[in-house]
């Protein structure tokens, strides 16, 4: 049984898997190696010993900004109390979505690396995310775009399944 604390990470990760499973998204056998994943990662979860706001959506297009300056903050359907560090995960991707942005975004936030358990534990919030993103794209986008989402998703997969787990 994962320790109190991170039910929560558990619980959303079930939710959306439980969501993609049911749309057809993943079949049950890339969800266990999924659910694996995150079994395999849940120590470093009790890394994080307290919550604070976690916008759960943050990118560019929910940013007001003037001047190179964020003014405002869009969007906050999707938010809830935990590790910070879950609203890293699009801006810590592989892929750059804004050209350009990764670099100085992560030094305005003093994040240049992140140690093992954080790497950790962004592994199984950009989990949770791609999950959420397969979902609501097939939910809501075209056949293309949803495919789009299920792609990096599968990748990411794969990639966490050859990474040594350290912790």
């Amino acid at each position: 049984m994962a320790p109190p604390r991170i039910d929560y990470v558990q619980a959303k990760l079930c939710l959306q898997m439980d969501r993609t499973g049911q749309l057809g998204i993943f079949a049950d056998d890339q969800l266990k190696r999924f659910l694996n994943l995150f079994h395999s990662r849940a120590a470093a979860l009790n890394d994080v010993t307290s919550a604070r706001l976690v916008h759960d959506d943050y990118h560019f297009g929910n940013l007001l900004h003037e001047e190179g300056e964020i003014t405002g903050v869009l969007d906050f359907e999707w938010s809830f109390a935990g590790d910070p560090l879950y609203d890293y995960c699009l801006w810590y991707s592989e892929v750059e979505l804004w050209p350009d942005s990764r670099a100085p975004f992560l030094t305005g936030c003093g994040r240049t690396e992140l140690s093992e358990s954080e790497r950790m534990r962004m592994d199984v919030y950009q989990m949770i995310g791609n999950h959420t993103l397969c979902a609501e794209s097939k939910l809501h986008f075209p056949a293309a775009e949803a495919t789009h989402y299920r792609e990096p998703a599968e990748a990411h997969l794969r990639r966490l399944e050859i990474t040594p787990n350290t912790n």
